[in-house]
């Protein structure tokens, strides 16, 4: 396999996991409804919470990638957003679930700009 085909492959398959990600939350919303007596303002919030910080980060971590070595932004946004994601799992309260989800959001956002201007 050339050099280029590995890296687009590498590259497919973070934006796949990007996107399973972000929609993930849809699937198991009603278990963790009724794990922490959820209301539905609470549950939309953690969706919000991901999206908002997700749109607001980008603009500037996208200005970043293009000053910053872009192999090592998207290291390290797979990594945040690996961890938080893991960390998300085994939250313990509706208040942990929100920042790691903050959390994630940033670790995607780093990963969009990086990932697009590689290609």
């Amino acid at each position: 396999m050339k050099r280029s085909s590995y890296a687009l492959f590498i590259l497919f398959a973070i934006n796949a996991m990007n996107f399973f990600d972000r929609v993930i939350g849809g699937a198991v919303a009603e278990p963790i409804r009724k794990e922490w007596h959820l209301s539905d303002s609470a549950l939309g919030a953690l969706g919000t919470a991901f999206t908002l910080l997700y749109a607001f980060a980008g603009v500037p971590l996208g200005r970043l990638s293009d000053r910053m070595s872009r192999k090592k932004l998207l290291a390290g946004g797979v990594f945040l957003w690996s961890l938080l994601t893991g960390l998300s799992g085994v939250a313990r309260s509706f208040g942990q679930m929100f920042v790691m989800r903050l959390g994630v959001g940033v670790g995607e956002a780093i990963c969009a700009p990086a990932a697009t201007s590689l290609v």
